[in-house]
């Protein structure tokens, strides 16, 4: 069931893959993913009223296949929801002319995590909805959403999706554990199974990768809490951070610029 309050955004794809970075995307912008395999899962799963921001839809390559799916989708959402139509680029003019609403996009499908992410952003700047910004700053760190980097005082240190997924929520609940349950759920949102010792496993590497220590200049250490998870912790800054130092195996060159 949904909460009725809270800004969703559904996803509908066959593609296990294409759901993961649609859901991990919409998450990333500050609204709540809804994924279904199928239509009728979507039917099944609505409740009466309910409605979504938007619902991305990957529309199949076959035309008739394209009516059909369409047809159900305003079935099920009148026009009440917009559309946003992840379509081969052969196929763009036709869904535009034939099915495409006032306040529906058709836009070219992505292939990768960031092209997923900034498809997204670019349907709800266009109407002008609210967005969490590319980058979350917490003094000398920067976390940037659309590549899985974190910019530490002009050190760019690459992550894994579980591992900035992790770092993201770290961050913005400095100095509060965080309960295991719910960090294990994060993790099996980016894609990686759930478990304890997944979990453990992967916020080794974080606190190795930022160098999360408590001898660190830039005071901030990610620690155990027993009997409830971990914490991010402020102790306070010690020495210049000319001294910092990372692993020299995930450091990045130079960032992507960002894409509009």
């Amino acid at each position: 069931m949904l909460e009725q309050n809270s800004p969703h955004i559904a996803v509908l794809d066959s593609s296990p893959r294409m759901r993961w970075h649609a859901s991990r995307a919409i998450k990333m912008l500050g609204y709540t993913p809804v994924a279904f395999a199928a239509v009728d899962e979507l039917i099944e799963a609505l409740p009466a009223g309910a409605k979504f921001e938007a619902l991305l839809v990957s529309i199949p390559s076959a035309p008739d296949d394209v009516q059909k799916l369409i047809g159900q989708v305003r079935e099920t959402l009148r026009y009440g929801t917009p559309l946003i139509m992840s379509a081969r680029k052969r196929q763009i003019r036709g869904l535009s002319l034939l099915h495409a609403g006032p306040d529906d996009a058709v836009l070219p499908e992505p292939s990768t995590f960031e092209e997923m992410y900034f498809m997204l952003e670019f349907f709800l700047r266009q109407r002008q909805r609210p967005l969490v910004p590319r980058s979350l700053e917490w003094q000398e760190f920067s976390l940037l959403s659309p590549f899985d980097m974190v910019d530490v005082a002009g050190t760019e240190i690459r992550l894994t999706p579980i591992e900035f997924d992790l770092a993201a929520e770290f961050f913005r609940h400095m100095n509060r554990p965080l309960g295991r349950e719910h960090l294990e759920m994060i993790g099996w949102q980016s894609g990686v199974a759930a478990g304890s010792r997944t979990l453990d496993a992967n916020v080794s590497k974080l606190r190795r990768k930022l160098g999360l220590y408590v001898d660190q200049p830039h005071g901030l250490s990610l620690h155990a809490v027993w009997g409830m998870g971990y914490q991010l912790s402020q102790l306070g800054t010690r020495d210049a951070p000319a001294t910092w130092t990372f692993p020299t195996d995930f450091r990045v060159a130079s960032a992507p610029q960002p894409r509009l």
